[in-house]
């Protein structure tokens, strides 16, 4: 556990918070392009913030202690659909 609380030390947790504001905010994009019949621009828009996601160095920090305290604390609220592997074949927009 102490080697975890370290690791997160490591992390800014602002960028994190600002993360989620802007992952919450994309959602909301996409559901308004969904409800618009714009299934492609919705599709466009995830894959991008996905990419996004993936590629974030305090994402990647925080996955890495993540991997410390597997099965210590829930998992983190928002980031599960981005990180699931088993939507193939799923279009955004019938989530």
């Amino acid at each position: 556990m102490q080697s975890a609380q370290t690791c997160m030390q490591g992390v800014d947790m602002a960028k994190l918070d600002a993360f989620g504001k802007r992952a919450r905010q994309v959602e909301s994009e996409i559901k308004s392009l969904c409800a618009n019949g714009e299934r492609d621009a919705a599709t466009e828009k995830g894959m991008a913030f996905a990419r996004e996601v993936n590629s974030d160095p305090e994402i990647g920090k925080m996955r890495k202690c993540g991997k410390m305290m597997q099965g210590m604390m829930p998992p983190m609220p928002g980031m599960s659909e981005f990180e699931s592997s088993d939507k193939t074949g799923k279009h955004v927009c019938d989530e």
